[in-house]
């Protein structure tokens, strides 16, 4: 998973996208199985897809929050990093007052002024950005919180989720060697 992380870091999204399926399919293979290493493995994999603009997104989004619904514990955080990565990837692929609407649901669910409502309405506002006034950070993008380089939602990652909106023209995933 960390490999995977790395690699979007250098923009080495093919490679990063194959580390992904790679570290998900090991973490599907543990016995027992471990959901929550399973579960993080298909958020990165999911949170790559978005950002490379893999049509695949909406998929590794229903796996990531399939996966997390068997944890032992309920996950907050978690759920709420999923849904807001679920509702981009249905604004890039489906429809994007439909994703809209998702992340206008997730926002009345979290607590008003904390880390979870401030990263919503930061992707809220960057959905509704003029169209062509989308603009993306320069640099690495944000790590996903909840993976391995930022194991936790916080005061330096809440743009994360904003970060993604502007990659709202769907493509082809990066071509494989």
């Amino acid at each position: 998973m960390l490999l995977a992380e790395v690699l979007h870091q250098c923009d080495e999204h093919a490679a990063a996208l194959d580390a992904a399926a790679m570290a998900a399919e090991i973490a599907g293979g543990i016995t027992p199985l471990d959901w929550r290493r399973l579960f993080t493995a298909l958020l990165v994999g999911a949170d790559l897809t978005i950002c490379t603009g893999d049509r695949a997104a909406l998929d590794a989004c229903a796996s990531a929050r399939n996966a997390l619904t068997y944890l032992p514990l309920p996950d907050p955080e978690s759920s709420v990093v999923i849904t807001g990565l679920h509702a981009v990837a249905v604004y890039h692929h489906a429809s994007p007052g439909q994703g809209e609407q998702e992340l206008q649901a997730l926002r009345a669910s979290v607590t008003s002024g904390g880390l979870h409502d401030q990263m919503v309405t930061a992707a809220l506002a960057a959905m509704r950005a003029e169209p062509g006034h989308h603009h993306r950070r320069d640099g690495a993008p944000m790590p996903v919180p909840g993976g391995m380089l930022q194991p936790r939602l916080d005061l330096t990652t809440i743009g994360w989720l904003a970060d993604r909106v502007p990659l709202s023209h769907p493509h082809d995933p990066p071509q494989r060697p």
